[in-house]
């Protein structure tokens, strides 16, 4: 190919900027490109670093949850435990009230 022939604006030197444009034209094209997969493979990463201290926040309040169900269970046990012995002391109570009042009818009757 006879660069003679050809009709480039501004001769051999013309065609030699025109190689050179279009070769830094392409270097910047790909420059752009390769920055373009290492943003959105950072980007990737992030999500995934992300992803990951979500799940472990999720397992730390999960673990959280059951041990205040676990607490919970124990304070409702402790509290019908309780309310079972204030029960049959109530019933004690009961029964001692009525022994007292039996014996007051009792000496009662013996005094008059």
């Amino acid at each position: 190919m006879d660069l003679s022939v050809m009709t480039v604006p501004g001769g051999t030197g013309g065609a030699l900027g025109f190689v050179v444009a279009a070769i830094v034209g392409a270097l910047w094209f790909i420059r752009g490109a390769w920055r373009k997969d290492r943003v959105e493979g950072v980007q990737s990463q992030a999500h995934i670093d992300i992803i990951a201290r979500l799940e472990a926040q999720l397992d730390r309040a999960n673990e959280r949850v059951t041990l205040a169900e676990q607490r919970a269970d124990l304070a409702y046990k402790e509290r019908n435990e309780a309310l079972q012995a204030i029960g049959k002391l109530e019933a004690k109570i009961s029964a001692l009230e009525m022994q007292v009042q039996m014996m007051r009818e009792r000496f009662d009757g013996k005094a008059t």
